[in-house]
């Protein structure tokens, strides 16, 4: 009766450890994912390592007196980030998520942006203007808004007259496209019509530039001032354009860049000393917009044509 016995449980040892070992095997392959993800991601950190402090490629990184954050204090691209946002996720719970912002990198030299692309309104103009970057493009015009951003004729042609920036595109080819819009659309009675347009017109843009990296700013704030006396220049309404526009990003698979925190005081207003009307920037602080941009880069693309 033992040996009997004995060989029944030797039959179930076995069955079990053959139930065991596919469900050890199942879980290994279901979760193969995940693992390659992570070697992924650590063989990612360890190229962003040896990149800290030499020369790539055509552009030099260039240290500030600040110490060298590692990769793994940085924060993560929109890209690395955009699948940890839940799908239907609140624009305010999207605006909490510093992860999904392009993070802090070591400065790059201006030549950087030799093949960089500026789109916007009167502040980016004030880039243009004020900052000293002398090596980007520039497609600029006081004013304008979402709906005449590709309409306008604002590029300056040789031989005289104007193009529109789709016109212009059509021309040239750059590395990186900057896109700050949205100023000039805070009165708008619905936000929803300013984030379809902002949509579209970032599709018509990419039709035309399929190789360049999108880089999509946030609106900046405006003085305690300007917020205090003004119905639609508020920092309340900046703030819900810059859920929508930060969503966008996120569904379309741009980079968000977000200096708000480079510009605000201690009430969460632009300091009073930035400008002279509370929108729109000086000279100082025009250098210190152009600082944020050369410290937020992608590594990925570091790489500039000459």
């Amino acid at each position: 009766m033992r040996h009997a016995a004995t060989k029944r449980t030797k039959k179930r040892n076995m069955l079990t450890a053959f139930i065991g070992g596919g469900l050890l095997l199942f879980l290994l392959f279901t979760g193969g994912g995940d693992r390659r993800t992570l070697n992924q991601g650590a063989e990612a950190a360890a190229g962003d390592m040896a990149l800290a402090g030499k020369v790539q490629g055509d552009t030099v990184i260039v240290h500030s007196s600040e110490p060298v954050m590692t990769p793994d204090l940085l924060e993560p691209s929109s890209q690395e980030a955009a699948g940890a946002i839940p799908s239907g996720a609140e624009a305010g719970e999207l605006r909490q998520s510093a992860s999904y912002h392009v993070p802090a990198t070591d400065r790059v030299e201006e030549r950087y942006f030799r093949d960089a692309l500026f789109i916007g309104d009167s502040r980016v103009m004030g880039l243009m203007l004020y900052s000293g970057l002398t090596e980007a493009t520039f497609y600029t015009e006081k004013g304008i808004n979402v709906k005449t951003l590709l309409t306008k004729p604002i590029v300056p042609r040789t031989g005289g007259g104007k193009l529109t920036v789709l016109q212009a595109l059509e021309q040239q080819q750059f590395g990186k496209i900057y896109i700050k819009i949205g100023l000039n659309e805070l009165g708008w009675a619905y936000p929803s019509s300013f984030i379809e347009a902002y949509g579209e017109a970032i599709d018509q843009i990419r039709a035309l530039q399929p190789e360049a990296v999108f880089y999509v700013q946030s609106i900046l704030p405006v003085s305690a001032e300007k917020d205090a006396g003004d119905n639609v220049f508020t920092n309340q309404r900046i703030a819900e354009f810059n859920n929508l526009i930060q969503e966008m990003a996120w569904q379309k698979g741009l980079q968000y860049l977000d200096a708000t925190e480079w510009f605000t005081d201690d009430q969460g207003c632009l300091p009073e000393e930035a400008g002279h009307d509370g929108v729109h920037l000086n000279k100082e602080y025009c250098k210190v917009w152009l600082d944020f941009l050369k410290r937020h880069t992608l590594r990925d693309y570091a790489k500039v044509r000459l």
